[in-house]
């Protein structure tokens, strides 16, 4: 937002008398009789104001009885905008800030006093600011609607300007695959979000809503059809986003059938299929990439489901009060040229409440499914295991190898349930794997530069699903799971409270690229209420040069040593491995975290912060073209851990986090109740590509409760040419002169840092964030909105 300025009187004389001299050749009629002055030789439109503003290079107070006429097009009634209204009339659209809440309403024709008021912009969005209803509003007449424009999302992009703060309508719009199951808003933690919505044309805009509007915790509709709603922009350095307003659920029809209807759009074939559904959201319709939900009667679809700590995929009926109900789950088309792949699933039930003779699964395929033609494909049933009448509970079934042999070509299997809100039986699908061997034993695995992982991804008490590592459960039940222990996420076997005589788990990293033989193996491991009796060890660490992720059995593991914690170390107390060479493991290495335990031998291990590198703290970034971060995916309290960016601790054991406040996301340092006698912090953004040395950054601080002393600040911003993600230490840094926030300024109030040249950093060059404090230098400091380009 542009700081409000004060102007010279003959500027303020020449703008009042520029607008007023266009507007006494015809004066509107003066409104009945009010205390609000009116003088209808000042009278100006919403096109003119705005001129206002940009002549006058920044905010402008009105200190004259000048007069808007407008009708109301969006008001509070609905909670998705509060202290605000939008209002037209024939020159354009703008939004009203209100300093008290309520008074005006959709269809009220009103002049407006701007005595007082002020035009400024939020984000490029303008805005007629501090306006008190009862001071500055005077009602004339209800129910004068306008009418929405209908445009196109296309169209709102080429004319902004135009666009802008008007009422308009959408036809033949959606919201993205991506975006289904999701609700309009965050009810829970009242947070306001974006969805994204798009044309059948792949154009796309955002629908903003506030977790106070009364339809936020509805879910999106699914279909296609027209929305109404105000336009309006959010600026953030030269990137902008369009963002939908809706002002009333009930002008949200998006009812119809979706661009390309008939179940989706061509999904390309793979080569397998291995899908454990550990990604799916506890009753939220299962949306997997390349896979196809689809409600063929009813109105219910596979949802996703959580049972002592699993995943997985359920159809029911259950409380569904549905005659009739018909939902599939479709796979990707499986590329089976030679007939020789498999399919193996599990299946269980819950409450069967099934007819004789009545099934609720059924399990098809077909070769001439594409994604795009549900209805018009070939489907052939199967015959696999399935969970019947007499199964138990949540108990789970094997499918057995089912041979795909008849169906060479493309293959889609699909899981079809069929129930009512009588015959309600749950049906539960798990580990559906399509392969040339059935799913025993992993497929192989791409050796990698090397492995930096923190766990940052792993959800609490859910089995551990990385990307390249291998969850081995070899006796018992239990695997490696996700924990959370005070803001810190990390990797935990345990037998507490497993029932188990006998619990061995393996959690094994990618194979490492270890040509050479000059990587370095280092983690942080801890326990928690020590029960192993003495020479019993619950942990191993293991090293193989030929696991490729097929072969666990098979492989050739050698234990190595590291130092671990035991009996007489604190709970939850960190132990750094050390640094251990690999160096008798030329060719590529996988590392192996081996627990075993059971109910009475129960310690808890935890495995955090594991790296497989040459020592170099971490493998290269890629330089990109620019940078446009909102932190929209941090989390609340929990390290930044963003593609391409660099967190990393300097002194003492904190980091940048992530942070959420009234609605906005953004990163924080901070040393409040930190205990630290000193604390510094780095986030390091990826490398941008500035070879002409063109680039410029922008981004927003802020600071609240300020306790540094005179003359130490807690930030500084840096640049480097040389840092590519290994050399943090070794890079040059030089500070760069940014607009930052000080100890006069507002808690939690954004200061822009202006346009930062980086002329002189050709080549890469990566943005450097220091943040330097300490548990009683505890300023918190705050980033957004970053952009490098």
């Amino acid at each position: 937002m542009k700081k409000a300025s004060i102007f010279k009187t003959v500027l303020l004389l020449g703008i009042i008398a520029l607008f007023l001299n266009s507007c006494v050749k015809q004066p509107p009629e003066a409104p009945p009789e009010s205390t609000i002055p009116f003088n209808p030789d000042k009278v100006l439109t919403i096109q003119q104001i705005k001129q206002i503003y940009i002549d006058s290079t920044g905010a402008y107070t009105f200190t004259d009885t000048i007069s808007l006429f407008a009708v109301v097009t969006a008001d509070e009634s609905s909670g998705n905008i509060y202290k605000s209204a939008y209002v037209q009339d024939k020159t354009g659209a703008i939004q009203l800030g209100f300093i008290n809440s309520g008074g005006i309403y959709v269809g009220d024709s009103i002049r407006i006093l701007l005595l007082g008021a002020t035009i400024d912009q939020y984000h490029d969005l303008n805005q007629i600011q501090n306006l008190n209803v009862a001071n500055n509003i005077y009602k004339i007449k209800t129910s004068v609607i306008i009418e929405p424009e209908l445009t196109t999302i296309s169209e709102i992009k080429s004319d902004r300007a135009y666009w802008e703060s008007r009422l308009i309508k959408l036809d033949s719009v959606q919201f993205t695959n991506e975006m289904l199951g999701s609700y309009f808003a965050d009810t829970v933690n009242l947070i306001t979000e974006d969805r994204d919505l798009e044309d059948c044309n792949g154009n796309s805009l955002i629908v903003r809503t506030s977790a106070y509007a009364n339809f936020a915790g509805k879910l999106l509709p699914e279909g296609n059809g027209s929305i109404i709603a105000i336009e309006t922009i959010y600026a953030s350095g030269s990137s902008i986003k369009d963002q939908l307003i809706v002002r009333n659920y009930n002008e949200i029809h998006l009812t119809g059938p979706r661009c390309g209807s008939g179940g989706g759009s061509v999904i390309d074939p793979v080569e397998e299929v291995n899908e454990e559904f550990n990604t799916v959201e506890d009753y939220t319709d299962v949306s997997l990439p390349g896979w196809t939900n689809i409600v063929v009667e009813g109105n219910r679809k596979w949802q996703g489901k959580t049972h002592i700590n699993n995943k997985y995929a359920q159809a029911s009926g259950y409380n569904s009060n549905l005659d009739v109900m018909e939902t599939w789950l479709i796979t990707p088309p499986v590329i089976n040229a030679s007939g020789d792949k498999i399919l193996t699933f599990k299946g269980g039930i819950a409450y069967w409440e099934h007819l004789a003779g009545n099934e609720p699964m059924t399990v098809l395929a077909s070769t001439d499914y594409d994604g795009s033609n549900f209805e018009t494909a070939t489907w052939t049933e199967l015959s696999p295991t399935l969970p019947n009448a007499s199964s138990s509970n949540y108990s789970w079934v094997e499918s057995g190898d089912v041979s795909l042999a008849n169906f060479a070509g493309n293959v889609a299997i699909a899981f079809k349930y069929t129930g009512s809100g009588t015959e309600s039986t749950s049906f539960q699908v798990d580990d559906v794997i399509i392969s040339d061997d059935g799913g025993g034993g992993g497929n192989p695995i791409p050796p990698v530069a090397e492995v930096n992982e923190e766990f940052n991804s792993v959800e609490n008490y859910t089995d551990i699903d990385l990307d390249g590592w291998t969850n081995i459960s070899v006796e018992g039940t239990r695997k490696w799971q996700g924990k959370d222990f005070s803001g810190n996420k990390y990797a935990q076997a345990t037998g507490y409270n497993s029932g188990l005589d006998a619990m061995v788990t393996w959690l094994i990293t990618p194979p490492v690229i270890n040509t050479s033989g000059d990587q370095i193996l280092s983690f942080k491991c801890a326990m928690a209420y020590w029960t192993h009796q003495a020479g019993n060890e619950p942990l191993m660490i293991l090293a193989s040069t030929d696991y490729d992720g097929t072969n666990f059995e098979t492989a050739t593991w050698t234990e190595v040593s590291a130092i671990l914690p035991t009996s007489g170390n604190a709970n939850y107390e960190w132990v750094e491995s050390g640094e251990i060479s690999l160096a008798q493991f030329t060719g590529n290495v996988a590392i192996a975290f081996k627990y075993v335990g059971s109910d009475s031998e129960s310690t808890s291990m935890q495995i955090d912060d594991v790296v497989v590198s040459d020592g170099g703290g971490g493998g290269g970034i890629e330089p990109v073209s620019s940078i446009i971060e909102y932190f929209d995916l941090v989390v609340n309290y929990e390290d930044v851990n963003l593609e391409g960016w660099t967190n990393i601790i300097v002194s003492g054991d904190r980091k940048w986090q992530g942070k959420d406040y009234s609605g906005n996301k953004y990163v924080q340092a901070t040393g409040y109740n930190s205990s630290l006698s000193e604390m510094e912090t780095w986030l390091i953004s990826p490398p941008v590509i500035n070879t002409s040395g063109d680039k410029t950054l922008n981004f927003k601080s802020a600071m609240a409760y300020w306790n540094h002393l005179a003359g130490n600040q807690p930030i500084t911003i840096l640049a480097s040419t040389d840092f590519d993600g290994t050399n943090f230490e070794s890079a040059t840094w030089t500070e760069l002169t940014a607009i930052l926030p000080n100890s006069g300024s507002s808690n939690y109030s954004w200061v822009e840092s202006g346009d930062v040249s980086l002329a002189g950093f050709s080549g890469n060059v990566a943005i450097a964030f220091r943040y330097i404090g300490s548990d009683t230098e505890s300023t918190s400091i705050q980033i957004d909105d970053v952009i490098v380009e």
